[in-house]
């Protein structure tokens, strides 16, 4: 289970761009809630419909309340011929290479596996504004959102960040400043997700000082 209290995540990959939507999720079923979420942003972002669902094999996005979505929406389901997971190669291949960058970057930061969902939205994140090779080397983000990523915000995953505390949080004699982990970025927000280990708390902050050659968040 992750910080977030989810042990699933689900991604959607869009053809052209390649650009990712990753999700945490408590339930499997949660996964319907989601795709509703993605296709009034798609929709709204690029005034075009999703025409077409292509999935493995799994009964879920066939029968009840996905199914039922996809039917009344008139969006196409396809899906691969059982034990042929190659008809689905660019989630299968995205799957492997977002859990062995989220693998890595876990293991670099020397945190708990609880720390994997935040990592694998990292990973996705690092995805979409990365050079793809089937892209002409163009960023996902590019293709669909028509903007060129700026990449001066990144840090190092799991890395030590000292948050500047508030004037009105704190008392005078109080530290202006209290020790996170870095665990990702917000997605409404210009900040930081940082991770609170003693209260077991993820906040978002955009005064942060970050130490990349730190990782005081081992347990």
């Amino acid at each position: 289970m992750s910080i977030h209290g989810a042990v699933y995540f689900i991604t959607f990959t869009e053809h052209l761009s390649r650009f990712k939507f990753t999700y945490l999720l408590k339930h499997k079923s949660d996964a319907v809630c989601k795709f509703k979420d993605l296709k009034v942003w798609f929709e709204n972002k690029t005034g075009a419909r999703i025409k077409t669902v292509h999935s493995d094999n799994a009964s879920e996005f066939q029968n009840g309340e996905f199914g039922q979505f996809l039917r009344e929406n008139g969006i196409r389901f396809e899906s691969n011929v059982p034990y042929c997971s190659e008809q689905n190669g660019i989630s299968e291949r995205g799957h492997r290479t977002l859990m062995d960058s989220a693998r890595s970057m876990v293991n670099e930061a020397k945190l708990p596996s609880k720390f994997m969902g935040s990592a694998v939205l990292v990973a996705t994140h690092l995805h979409n504004i990365s050079p793809h090779p089937t892209q002409h080397n163009t960023t996902p983000n590019q293709i669909l959102k028509g903007t060129k990523p700026q990449c001066d915000y990144l840090r190092v995953f799991g890395c030590d960040a000292y948050a500047h505390i508030p004037l009105q949080k704190r008392t005078k004699v109080e530290s202006k400043a209290r020790k996170y982990i870095f665990i990702g970025y917000a997605d409404h927000q210009k900040g930081y997700q940082l991770y609170d280990p003693d209260s077991n708390t993820i906040s978002i902050h955009r005064d942060v000082i970050f130490n990349e050659n730190g990782f005081g968040g081992s347990e």
